[in-house]
């Protein structure tokens, strides 16, 4: 599965949050033939406004993300896409100090995978 975060900033340490969280989900047969593809796409309201700057990057501005869930409200379907899957993401670390983060505050850990590759 290959994955990708928008954010509210470049540090996740610092209180920085996930605004969007996509993925697409490969599935393949026994000839590691692609079958099935399918798309997932959770946008996430951060609890708090989302700076200038980084809509400048995502396009996504804080009324965008007024009505959509907090991130506990997503993380178990989240979570359960990431769990026993082999994961994909560009600069794998970014986005894994995001999900670490997110997840700590719903009382998660980072679900075990069957790989983690940086593109």
């Amino acid at each position: 599965m290959a994955f990708d975060t928008e954010t509210t900033g470049l540090r996740s340490y610092d209180g920085d949050r996930i605004i969007e969280f996509g993925a697409v989900e490969l599935f393949v047969d026994d000839s590691t033939q692609v079958t099935r593809v399918k798309h997932h796409q959770y946008m996430i309201n951060p609890q708090m406004a989302i700076p200038r700057e980084a809509s400048a990057v995502s396009g996504i501005r804080t009324e965008d993300v007024a009505n959509a869930p907090i991130f506990a409200r997503v993380a178990n379907d989240i979570w359960n896409l990431l769990s026993d899957a082999v994961v994909i993401a560009h600069n794998f670390s970014f986005d894994f100090g995001f999900l670490r983060n997110e997840f700590h505050r719903v009382g998660k850990e980072w679900p075990q995978t069957k790989g983690e590759i940086d593109t």
